[in-house]
Parts: structure tokens; sequence; C-alpha cells
């Protein structure tokens, strides 16, 4: 199970296929980091980048988009020798429109696109070296649990930000990909215009812009390069990120993106091995709906 469970897009507008023309190498990589009053993850991402990072796989830049922050986001001391770390400003409200500025800004063909809540691992950069099918606009990795909660216990369990598979795919293909983790050529990004500034909260604008993608180009499992994302080990944080996730699948709807998600699903096999994992079902599913109902008088 994803955030998003049995996905049917509508059928996309956009036809023309179109392959790469340039490999996957370290110097041709652009991270790309929207942020909005997270200091703290900006520096703990930077923090786990110096760390693991070597002369080998260093990409050629790191965006950082500071979209409206308050107080403004600033890098810290420590990180000021970063030398190929750019900071860009972004007036327009929305994670969709902080990656429009950061794709314009980059000077590469490969985009790595990764949250502010995130951190690098070994492999982050490494996982997407060499993949099997070349001819891919858009690569997933994995994204795995910071915390050790029983939260992010559940969140790693149940696969949470990993796409599942396209179900009109003969291969084991993922149906989207999730900007948590995930490369996408830039080129594509431009032939589809970049990522719809409509949508203003995190997370739909990521599945919107897979539709627009999978009308022109294929994508790609790459489980070897993993990202850990801080979810926020409290129930609080546990409650909103499924109702944002309901009224995200509304969202999605409204701007015809999608044609219907499931908005209730239960993993069976794995709530009857856990009456933990059963408790977290039910609240993620009545804050999905509470919502979904959320959005449908309130559109956002």
């Amino acid at each position: 199970m994803t955030f998003i469970s049995n996905i049917q897009f509508k059928d996309s507008q956009y036809r023309r296929v179109i392959k790469p023309d340039a490999k996957i190498r370290y110097d041709n990589i652009s991270v790309i980091i929207p942020v909005k009053n997270n200091q703290r993850g900006v520096d703990n991402l930077l923090d786990s980048y110096t760390a693991l990072i070597n002369a080998q796989t260093i990409p050629k830049e790191i965006i950082i988009v500071d979209n409206n922050s308050s107080p403004p986001l600033r890098i810290s001391e420590r990180h000021e020798y970063i030398n190929n770390l750019i900071i860009k400003k972004c007036q327009r409200p929305g994670p969709a429109a902080a990656r429009n500025v950061g794709i314009e800004q980059a000077s590469s063909k490969w985009i790595l696109f990764i949250d502010s809540d995130c951190q690098f691992t070994e492999t982050t950069l490494a996982g997407y070296y060499n993949p099997a099918d070349l001819n891919c606009i858009g690569y997933a990795g994995k994204v795995k649990a910071l915390g050790k909660s029983i939260y992010s216990e559940y969140y790693d369990e149940h696969d949470m930000l990993y796409p599942r598979e396209n179900p009109l795919e003969r291969e084991k293909r993922p149906q989207y990909l999730i900007t948590a983790n995930c490369l996408i050529w830039k080129p594509a990004l431009v032939e589809v215009k970049g990522f719809d500034e409509r949508i203003k909260i995190a997370s739909g604008e990521d599945v919107e812009i897979s539709y627009k993608l999978s009308g022109i180009g294929r994508f790609a499992y790459m489980p070897a390069s993993i990202v850990c994302h801080d979810y926020g080990d409290t129930m609080y944080s546990f409650l909103s990120r499924f109702y944002r996730y309901g009224k995200i699948i509304r969202n999605l709807k409204r701007i015809g993106v999608i044609k219907s998600a499931k908005l209730i699903s239960f993993d069976q096999e794995k709530v009857n091995n856990s009456p933990i994992d059963f408790m977290l079902e039910i609240i993620r599913n009545i804050a999905n709906i509470c919502g979904y109902i959320h959005s449908i008088f309130r559109p956002i």
C-alpha cells in the first residue's frame, strides 16, 4: 500500500514518446529541495550530505528553494563551504512552484528531487547509477523512515512513500513518482511544462507531474537509492499527514488528473498480524475520509 492506492489516471494529453539522450552521472545531476519553514530539516539534510558524500559521488549542484519561509531560510556556518550549494527564493506559494524555480535554475540533464525532511544515505545518489533500463525518463527511489516509533514502523511496513506498480504495464514499473526521492530527466519536465502550480499543498504535485510524464515516457524502480524520511513520531503528525492525503485525492480529481482512487483500504495480511497496525489502519482511513470531505466543501 502507498499513500494513494488503486489510482486510475485520466488519459494524458501528452503522447510524444521521448527517451533520454544523456547517461546518469553524478556530475550531470542537480538535486532540488523545496522548503518552507523547516530550518531544522535543511540543517539535518545538509549534515547527512556532508557526512556521506565523497569526491566521487558529488552531484553537480544542490538547489534549495526557499518558499516564503518565515523567518527566511539561512545556511549555517558549518555548511557554507559546500561550493555546489545554491539558494533560490520562490515567492509563488506551494511546493510545485518551488520545484519549478529549481528546474529553471538547474544546469544538469537529470533532476533528483528530495524533500527537506529527508536525509541522504550512502546510496541516495549511487543507487541511481547504471540503471537496467536506460530508456526511462523517471526513476523511483526508496524512502525509509528515519525514526523508530510505531508510526515509523507503520510507514516502512506499508511502503508508504514507494509508488505502487502500474497495472497497465507487463513489466514491474511504478505508476507514478514520489518527489521525496525520484530522478527525472529535465527535458521531460520541460516538455510537460513542469509542475502544476494550482496545487498548493505537498504530495499532490508529484502525482500530477507523473500523470503528464507517463504520456511521454516510462518509469522504473530504483530501490537501491534510499533516503531516510523524518515523518514525525507523534499521533498529531500521523493524523495530519493522512488528513492531507485525503484532501489531495479530492483535489487531483477536481483538476482532472485522476478518474478514481481508493480512499479506504486495508492491508489485510499485515493488520491480521498486529493489533497496533490494525488500529493505525483505522485511524489512517478516518483521517483520509475527513480530509477528502473537507476538500469537497473547501477546495484547495
